[in-house]
């Protein structure tokens, strides 16, 4: 699974920043929890959920206002 989600992300040109993967039982089901270097889109979540054996995806977008106002002066 992490293999074909990489290769999703990475096909539509999104970098993985970090990822942790964690499971209660040796071939239980798992969660995955990606930091990815800029937002993904409709079409990147769709293919995910088209993976067989991933259950759902959820995309949360954390902002910290400093490093935001940063960005903004730099651009």
């Amino acid at each position: 699974m992490i293999g074909r989600v990489g290769s999703i992300l990475g096909k539509n040109g999104i970098n993985i920043g970090s990822m942790h993967v964690g499971r209660k039982a040796v071939g239980g089901e798992a969660v995955m929890i990606l930091t990815v270097d800029k937002p993904t889109n409709e079409k990147v979540e769709e293919e995910l959920l088209a993976l067989p054996n991933l259950h759902g995806v959820q995309f949360v977008e954390l902002t910290v206002p400093e490093l935001a106002e940063k960005e903004t002066i730099h651009q």
